[in-house]
């Protein structure tokens, strides 16, 4: 079985907005946040 992943190295644009793939991670800071709310060592 093949899988095509090409597209998810292709540029995409939101908006203003352009990154260089659409493989993205969300932020780990407010995990590791006292209360949920990051502190200026993690700015």
């Amino acid at each position: 079985m093949s899988v095509d992943t090409g597209s998810l190295f292709a540029p995409f644009q939101y908006g203003p907005l352009t990154i260089n793939s659409r493989i993205v991670m969300a932020p780990m800071t407010r995990q590791f946040s006292p209360k949920g709310v990051p502190g200026d060592n993690v700015a």
